[in-house]
């Protein structure tokens, strides 16, 4: 993002990035998850939470 980090803090992230034989711990990514489309996923999320909201207000009246 571009915004300065403390020495301190970069040091910690480091750490925790690192195991203790010193080598870089890689993040394996599921292959699906480069498939999915953020946009669709964004607009499916707001719909379960609309439908939500409306189980809700039924179940107070």
């Amino acid at each position: 993002m571009g915004l300065p980090i403390p020495p301190i803090l970069y040091n910690a992230l480091d750490k925790l990035n690192k195991d203790p034989g010193g080598k870089e711990q890689k993040l394996l990514r599921d292959p699906m998850l480069e498939t999915i489309d953020k946009a669709v996923l964004i607009k499916e999320i707001q719909q379960v939470q609309q439908e939500k909201i409306v189980q809700d207000n039924k179940k107070e009246e």
